[in-house]
């Protein structure tokens, strides 16, 4: 059994693959082989003034990367490191490392590939030294290596080391060995192409969510001003409606033409409508439950609104 640690630099910290740096190594941490395979982006180098990120120096000048073959050319490569038999591969923050290698993939249309990995970073809060959910390689080589080698950043093949010797500390600090950290922290064993499914599914729920809020508050803002608009004097029942109701364009569409139909009067004060309308019998039994006895409203379906008005 070998180990393999790898750590990957971008030309613009996100996108374009420039270096696979890679330590291999026993499982008593002697190292047989260290490596920094570097490649030509083939896109810009944005390194500074990134809206919301830090600037980044890498260790290497524009032209010595520019020098080497692109990412398609050392493909077969960094696929054959991180798949041989017998390896357990490891990495810090890894999850960033794998959208990479599957971003290169996807802009080359190579195939993006199963691989295990390790991430050492989520092993740290099995120690004593650290409390915070992350923590940087570079703060945690320092706490737990304090008289290790000096730590450069953003060189693959130095992070992979830098890596590799953290896991050696937390290993000491700890008392256990690499089976049973992986077995303490579960959510440390990532299988690249899981990992990426689950990330399109949670980025598609995030997407929804998002759509869902903005629909929301369009018909909020609607409802807002036709009850800005209804003259203060007109006399019917008061309507209000649910979050799902405002979020749903069908359902919030047909309320507004229910509404005008029977002649209601548009509210927006949940303890002090005549009716509240939800989406189903679901919404209406968990909201009856929760405020019962707390508001005079009647809690109606929109489907009950419509059947007794249309």
């Amino acid at each position: 059994m070998k180990y393999l640690f790898f750590d990957l630099e971008c030309a613009d910290g996100n996108y374009e693959i420039c270096e696979f740096g890679f330590v291999l190594s026993t499982p008593s941490f002697e190292v047989l082989e260290q490596r920094n395979i570097l490649m030509d982006p083939e896109g810009e180098f944005r390194l500074s003034g990134r809206y919301g990120q830090s600037d980044l120096k890498l260790t290497y000048s524009e032209e010595e990367y520019r020098a080497n073959p692109p990412f398609p050319e050392r493909y077969e490569e960094i696929r054959s490191l991180l798949t041989q038999d017998e390896v357990t591969v490891f990495g810090y923050g890894v999850n960033n490392d794998i959208v990479f290698l599957a971003k290169d993939c996807r802009s080359y249309e190579l195939d993006f590939f199963s691989f295990h990995v390790r991430d050492i970073q989520r092993y740290l809060g099995l120690t004593a030294k650290f409390n915070a959910k992350r923590v940087s390689l570079e703060r945690a080589y320092e706490i737990l290596c304090p008289d290790g080698e000096p730590f450069h950043e953003h060189r693959a093949m130095d992070d992979a080391y830098a890596t590799m010797k953290v896991l050696e500390a937390v290993m000491k600090e700890t008392g256990k060995s690499t089976e049973e950290l992986a077995a303490l922290v579960p959510s440390s064993n990532l299988e690249s192409l899981k990992y990426m499914e689950e990330r399109r599914h949670r980025n598609d729920e995030i997407h929804q969510s998002q759509l869902r809020q903005a629909r929301m508050d369009q018909n909020r803002a609607k409802w807002k001003k036709l009850v800005e608009e209804t003259p203060k004097i007109k006399v019917g029942k008061t309507i209000y409606c649910s979050n799902d109701v405002f979020a749903s364009e069908d359902a919030f569409a047909l309320l507004l033409s229910v509404a005008m139909r029977a002649g209601f009067v548009p509210n927006t004060d949940f303890f002090n409508t005549d009716l509240y309308v939800v989406m189903d019998e679901e919404e209406k039994r968990s909201l009856a439950a929760i405020v019962k006895g707390k508001t005079k409203s009647q809690i109606i379906t929109l489907e009950e609104l419509t059947q007794d008005i249309l």
